[in-house]
């Protein structure tokens, strides 16, 4: 019986599935079979069966075999970028996070347009990839990373389309934030939106106390965090978004003050001095039409 029953505990530990991993990380290309001096977009997929809510990481492409045109964070299941796909020399590194995090299959993290230089054969490969789990306490998860081997021909099976993209970025709230451990005290806004066809590129600011119609309004680029330039906060602040079709939205963070403190003193100095004025205008004329006798 003893035999048994330790016959029954081996074979019950030897059976059990050896533990793997619940993320991976995977590279697609479209189309599959890519011409020569043609289009090919390569998409990054998550597959995870936990859910995860940070990723980080680097993309390794060869640059004597393809030239990289654009990223594009588009339907990504990203919604915050602490480093947007950015392109350097033969690579291109992200990290980013998803509040909520995701658990399912397919997620994109983000998509890469490359034009094809030769006829040779290239591996696109990740490395350095970080994959959190959506627990309260950033538990790395262990990920699995799958390689993709792009050949390229003179008879391509399709030609890449860049899909075109008429629709403006998702509507996006500014949020006013202060802190004394975040610069140097300051006031700033937090914002954020996505795209769900081309992607987010950029974002411009602009601070006025006066119509646009009136002063025209001068635009510079700005990321979010953006610490405020008028610290009185008696501007409208205008965040404008622009996707990477050219198609923009805007939001408004209203002033919250009409006047700063040093203007209400000197509007209340002045509206002082001018009612003196008044009433020493009023008695001087009382003075000249009663003469004392």
């Amino acid at each position: 019986m003893k035999k048994t029953l330790l016959f029954i505990f081996f074979s019950f530990i030897f059976f059990i599935p050896a533990p793997t991993s619940a993320a991976t990380l995977s590279l697609r290309a479209v189309p599959s079979l890519a011409g020569i001096g043609k289009i090919v977009e390569i998409t990054v997929l998550l597959n995870s069966n936990v859910s995860v809510n940070a990723f980080s990481g680097t993309l390794h492409f060869s640059k004597k075999t393809l030239t990289p045109i654009t990223t594009s964070d588009g339907n990504s299941i990203i919604s915050m970028w602490i480093t947007r796909p950015k392109i350097t020399t033969g690579a291109i590194t992200f990290a980013g996070a998803t509040p909520g995090g995701f658990l399912g299959k397919n997620g994109v993290l983000f998509k890469v347009l490359f034009k094809t230089k030769t006829l040779t054969p290239t591996k696109l490969f990740l490395t350095g990839v970080h994959i959190l789990r959506n627990d309260g306490v950033g538990t790395k998860e262990k990920v699995t990373l799958v390689p993709i081997n792009l050949k390229i021909t003179t008879q391509p099976t399709a030609n890449f389309k860049v899909p075109s993209d008429t629709f403006p970025p998702e509507p996006f709230t500014v949020v006013l934030g202060h802190s004394l451990s975040l610069f140097k005290g300051k006031y700033y806004l937090a914002f954020s939106t996505v795209d769900k066809n081309s992607g987010i590129d950029y974002y411009e600011a602009t601070e006025t106390r006066l119509p646009p119609w009136l002063v025209a309004p001068v635009w510079k680029r700005v990321t979010s965090p953006y610490v405020i330039h008028n610290q009185h906060l008696t501007s409208d602040i205008s965040i404008k978004v622009f996707d990477r079709a050219g198609n923009e939205r805007t939001s408004v963070f209203p002033r919250r003050h009409l006047l700063s403190n040093d203007e209400w003193l000197l509007l209340g100095s002045i509206l002082l001095s001018i009612g003196l004025a008044v009433l020493w205008r009023k008695y001087r004329t009382k003075s000249h039409h009663h003469p004392i006798i």
